[in-house]
């Protein structure tokens, strides 16, 4: 399908020397004559950049890449373009990542940034001793490895308590604390035959269900959660298409899991009648009794809990998948080998 137009984008024209070299950027509005046009009509439009085409004013800065996303329904693309210093191959035949060799070759550019969260800290981290069940994990019995056992202390290794006031109850306003996740982007070069986009559907938004070093972060179960996973389309000196893929993963130090108080406005007692035991529920009183009206712990037993017993929590996790077959870099250099 024809392109009518190709208008450079001058504020995209972009440069930045590092230690590798120079590298550059430029982008173009591009126009088709209709809504049937693809990328790669978008990046063949006349006036687009063509893969070896020097960068306008930068001697030696090859366009190593074209990418094109839709801009208006299909009538409109912009084209991208990436230009590098050309380099060799090393001696061990290039791809040891460092700007050498095919894109696919390269290790992943990593960068860290942080996520901040304002919350209420009115919960315990002071979890029993003695479950009967492990509360971090659903009732089907699935068990992470390299999971310890639940004790009185928080996750960082600290001992906890109870944010009460005087009469052992919480505060109406409970204390509102900043809480910093780290968060780990990685964009990686991937071949068209090695990238297929369902797959984002079975891992966005999961939690890592096994133990998982990422640029040299060892994240424990159930503490990493997929939040992006995408893909841009590009293409290399030989007009091939490989993949650009996108992950950004926030890390929880103290799990993605959702701890929910054992509380309640009833609690459960054993009747007997003609039938046999059964249980059934009755409203708590106050010492007036009266049934209560707001909410107060259970004692993870049915019953509501008294002065100086533990406080129970339900952990509610999101979907687990194991990430190991996603092959993301174990060193922050990027590199996928230990």
């Amino acid at each position: 399908m024809a392109v009518l137009s190709a208008n450079e984008i001058f504020e995209e024209r972009k440069a930045q020397k590092t230690l590798t070299g120079m590298t550059a950027t430029r982008a173009w509005k591009v126009q088709a004559e209709d809504n049937t046009s693809t990328p790669a009509d978008a990046i063949a439009g006349s006036g687009i950049a063509k893969i070896g085409d020097a960068y306008p004013g930068l001697e030696g800065v090859k366009c190593i890449s074209l990418s094109a996303k839709p801009y208006e329904a299909g009538f409109m693309w912009i084209v991208s373009a990436e230009y590098s210093i050309s380099q060799t191959t090393t001696s061990d035949g290039g791809g040891n990542g460092h700007g050498h060799g095919h894109p696919t070759e390269q290790d992943a550019q990593i960068s860290f940034d942080h996520q901040t969260y304002e919350i209420a800290r009115d919960d315990s981290y002071n979890y029993t001793t003695t479950p009967t069940s492990d509360p971090l994990y659903p009732a089907d019995g699935f068990t992470p490895a390299n999971i310890t056992a639940i004790t009185p202390t928080d996750v960082r290794g600290h001992p906890s308590k109870q944010i009460l006031n005087s009469c052992r109850q919480r505060y109406a306003d409970p204390a509102i604390i900043q809480k910093f996740n780290l968060v780990i982007n990685i964009d990686i070069n991937e071949d068209d035959d090695q990238y297929d986009p369902d797959i984002a559907t079975k891992y966005l938004g999961t939690l890592n269900a096994k133990k998982i070093t990422i640029a040299s972060i060892e994240i424990p179960p159930l503490c990493g959660k997929m939040k992006k996973f995408g893909g841009q389309m590009a293409f290399d000196s030989d007009g091939k298409l490989y993949w650009k893929v996108h992950y950004e993963i926030e890390i929880d130090k103290e799990t993605h899991a959702k701890r929910v108080l054992d509380s309640g406005l009833y609690e459960a007692i054993t009747v007997t009648d003609s039938f046999g035991n059964h249980l059934a529920y009755t409203p708590i009183k106050d010492t007036e009794g009266n049934a209560i009206t707001e909410p107060v712990p259970l004692n993870g037993g049915g019953s509501k809990a008294m002065i100086g017993e533990e406080w129970y929590f339900t952990h509610i996790v999101d979907w687990m998948e194991d990430w190991t077959p996603l092959g993301l870099p174990v060193n922050k250099n990027g590199s996928r080998k230990i």
